[in-house]
């Protein structure tokens, strides 16, 4: 007997299947609810950080030349308008000029005294950008030459109002207002070094500049007409040559800030990354329960007639609905917490950030969400094409033959090849992003694992327990309890979180060991020859200890291995900056403590040659080995040098660091200044030292260690709290998720309350394992992405830093208590009114 033919499901003409998708899906808002969230926050936190991204390169990109300031920049150690060095009268672009070295300003008022940087400018700077100063009338009064400029920053700090005196060496100057804006300059930094702005000419009347002097000069142009930068470097270049000047154009400028942000967007976009497999994790779980709880309904709709077809195709379409409106929420989401990320992260930024709605972030969140969404939907969905309409009289048992675990197979498969090629387009690089797939990969697994050794420690602790721990502990193994995926969300927050707090904690233990066990609290700079015995004798006097007297001689590269500097970089791909720029250097016969040679011999001379060790990083920025030729300029003398040692460097220890030791015997007469460190008993003596220091040496720069180490630690706070406002976003959607997987077992727990009720169990009994069971699967969840976060970040701080992890048991364990904390309370919320009616109550309002 032939089966009797049903007629074929036209989605475009059944109305009713429409009709039938609209009401079932009414019948569970809070179901529908959790998977929106948990595709919105997913969506959102993935389209505010792209966005963010993608208006911060285009920013950085349109406002190179602010930042530049002009269209070139010239460098030099010496000054461009001395007469040998001087372009011809027939260079017809507008130029600027500004030089700038450290140096002690005192503050008659306040009888204090700052170690700043002193900028003299003179020109029309900057040619591009703005200079912002209060009152706005302040640069017009500084250019005609009325007085000082000092940023907001230090003005605040040492209370001067406008008029104020302040002294640059031997000049006193009026302050005629403060800088509050000024092209290229990042907050961060300015709070660490503040600037004192001065007329060019009044340079030489502070007595500041001695020969050997560490100061920049720079020349800035402006191109005319129709020539662009390129046009106006091959003007240059022959200058350029002849006197050996370092250069930056605006190509160069946006390569150097793309080169600097790169980590910032490759950490943000990891952000985003997880963020989205955090929302697919709650996507799975809430879809997964969604459609089982939907199986009865399937059955009684098949039972009057529905074909597997037409049910197929109502619950499709629940879900491409509600991936569609979640992903569009998502974005709306995202636009309005990208407003929120530039005011937490504007200290480190030098542009001003425009917002803008992100085509590319607006369909890379439209795309994932419904391509996720579907994928990960398929699978059960699928599934419920087998539901026989028999299954309302028995448990419907879905079929599971070799062809449903091959199509289970290739789906899983086809979604996680999804997830690799998402972090291979975010990361911009193969590499990086498998990278990223992996390491999220074998966290999530690490985090299975032992969510599996939860299960079974807890069964094996239920055996020996009263009723109310081996309840709790049997709850974890009970069907859809959703232990596992729980353990893996809390473990993935913990895991982040514990990371930074570790990473954090230990730079900021690492500083103050430094600064705990450093010997020199006090280094004064710029000391000239002929004042070095003075400089000693009032050291003396004042009954500190000299610990160390260094030379310093500013030297240049004019060579590597026989190759002008423009032709090895041309030939090795070396940054300019690397091969231009002036580098100070020593000489002495013996490592310093932190230094260890890597390679070769500390320097000696041997047979008229000479031979230099060089820092283990600069080496490989400047692709050097052991036996190159490196030809220096000193002062106007070349010097040819070969490479007989690389060393490594411990930065993080507080003492003097070159790149370049020469050996003893070779720089002793060439023009040069010396730095003393000092050991200090107090803070009073060091600061009257200072001041002292700067009323008899004003071009001497006094640097006060303990106000260093202060400074690095608010840096390291402040970087600290944009890692964690990031990591907040982050952790906001493992909650939601976290309140979705627990809530989808929801109505599983409350038959089990009812039960338990009629056996006889009393509130307190049931509020007790209720406590137990969130209290140890919280505990033991934290604990488990505490110890993934120790492991990672032991890697990363012996990689990066040769430091080892230092954690902060207190803030560890607060993290720990508020997480458990969330948790119990997380799942009393769920459960607070079945404790309050009766059983017959709660069963009339599940049926």
């Amino acid at each position: 007997m032939s089966p009797i033919p049903r007629p074929s499901t036209n989605l475009f003409k059944d109305r009713w299947i429409w009709r039938f998708m609209w009401r079932d899906m009414r019948t569970q808002p809070e179901r529908v609810a959790l998977l929106l969230l948990s595709i919105i926050l997913g969506i959102a936190a993935l389209v505010a950080i792209t966005s963010f991204n993608e208006n911060l390169k285009s920013d950085l990109e349109n406002q190179a030349k602010a930042l530049l300031a002009a269209d070139l920049v010239l460098y030099s150690s010496q000054p461009f308008e001395s007469a040998e060095v001087a372009l011809p009268d027939s260079f017809a672009n507008p130029s600027a000029l500004d030089a700038r070295l450290p140096s002690m300003v005192q503050f008659p008022n306040t009888s204090q005294s700052r170690l700043a940087q002193v900028i003299g400018i003179e020109g029309p700077y900057p040619f591009y950008g703005n200079f912002e100063t209060y009152p706005p009338q302040a640069l017009a009064s500084f250019r005609l030459g009325r007085g000082a400029l000092v940023d907001e920053n230090l003005a605040i700090q040492y209370n001067l109002l406008i008029n104020d005196s302040i002294k640059v060496g031997q000049l006193m100057l009026p302050v005629v207002g403060y800088v509050t804006k000024v092209p290229g300059n990042i907050n961060l930094i300015t709070s660490l070094a503040p600037s004192v702005y001065i007329p060019y000419r009044q340079l030489k009347n502070t007595a500041l500049i001695q020969r050997g002097s560490n100061v920049t000069y720079r020349q800035f142009f402006r191109c005319i007409g129709e020539e662009d930068d390129q046009d106006l470097l091959a003007k240059l270049k022959p200058y350029i040559r002849k006197y050996g000047y370092s250069f930056e154009t605006l190509d160069y400028r946006k390569k150097n800030l793309s080169e600097a942000f790169d980590h910032l967007y490759r950490y943000m976009n990891l952000l985003s990354y997880l963020s989205l497999v955090l929302g697919s994790i709650g996507i799975a779980c809430s879809i997964l329960l969604y459609t089982k709880e939907k199986r009865k309904r399937v059955a009684l709709a098949r039972s009057i007639g529905a074909s597997s077809q037409a049910m197929y195709w109502v619950y499709l379409l629940q879900l491409v609905f509600l991936a569609l409106v979640g992903s569009l929420m998502g974005i709306a989401m995202g636009n309005v917490l990208q407003l929120l990320i530039p005011l937490v992260l504007n200290e480190f930024i030098p542009v001003r950030l425009h917002f803008s709605i992100s085509l590319q972030a607006t369909l890379s969140g439209l795309t994932y969400g419904l391509l996720l969404t579907l994928l990960i939907g398929s699978i059960p969905l699928l599934q419920m094409r087998s539901i026989p309409a028999l299954s309302m009289l028995k448990a419907p048992k879905l079929t599971n033959s070799w062809q449903v675990k091959i199509r289970n197979f290739f789906l899983i498969a086809l979604i996680l090849l999804c997830m690799v090629g998402i972090a291979i387009r975010h990361a911009n690089d193969p590499e990086l992003g498998l990278l990223f797939f992996g390491g999220v990969m074998a966290c999530i697994l690490f985090l299975w694992c032992l969510a599996i050794l939860l299960l079974v420690g807890a069964s094996l602790l239920a055996k020996r327990l009263k009723f109310e721990w081996k309840q709790a502990f049997s709850n974890l193994h009970r069907p859809n309890n959703q232990t596992v995926v729980l353990v893996v969300i809390i473990g993935m927050c913990a895991f982040l979180v514990g990371t930074m707090s570790l990473v954090k904690s230990s730079l900021l233990r690492q500083v103050q060991i430094a600064g705990k066990h450093n010997r020199v609290n006090l280094v004064l700079v710029d000391v000239q020859p002929d004042q070095k015995e003075a400089v000693l004798r009032q050291v003396a006097n004042y009954q500190l200890n000299t610990r160390e007297v260094i030379p310093v001689i500013n030297t240049r590269i004019k060579s590597i291995q026989n190759l002008s500097i423009d032709a090895y970089s041309d030939s090795t791909g070396v940054p300019n900056w690397a091969l231009y720029i002036d580098y100070p250097v020593t000489y002495r016969s013996e490592l310093s403590e932190g230094e260890v040679i890597v390679s070769g011999e500390f320097p000696k001379s041997q047979n008229d040659s000479v031979f230099v060790s060089v820092d283990q990083q600069l080496a490989e920025k400047l692709q050097l080995h052991l036996g190159d030729p490196i030809r220096f300029s000193i002062h106007g003398i070349d010097l040819e040098t070969y490479v007989g040692s690389i060393r490594k460097v411990n930065r993080l220890k507080l003492q003097a660091n070159f790149v370049f030791i020469f050996p003893e015997g070779i720089l002793e007469k060439s023009p040069k200044f010396y730095a003393i460190l000092i050991d200090s008993p107090t803070k009073l003596k060091t600061a009257s030292f200072q001041n002292l220091i700067s009323e008899l040496f004003p071009n001497i720069s006094s640097i006060d260690l303990n106000i260093l180490l202060r400074s690095l630690n608010e840096v390291i706070d402040k970087v600290a709290f944009v890692i964690h406002f990031m990591t907040f976003l982050f952790l906001c959607i493992g909650i939601v998720i976290l309140i979705s997987s627990i809530s989808n077992s929801k109505y599983l727990r409350i038959q089990e309350t009812v039960l338990l009720r009629t056996l006889g169990l009393v509130r307190k009994q049931l509020f007790t394992i209720n406590l137990i069971e969130f209290g140890y699967l919280g505990f033991f969840s934290v604990c488990t992405g505490f110890s993934l976060a120790f492991l990672v970040s032991e890697v990363l701080l012996n990689y990066l830093f040769e430091m080892p992890v230092r954690p902060n048991y207190l803030e560890l364990t607060l993290f720990s208590l508020g997480i458990g904390l969330l948790i119990i309370m997380i799942g009393w919320w769920n459960y607070r009114n079945i404790l309050r009616v009766s059983p017959m109550q709660i069963l009339r309002k599940v049926q």
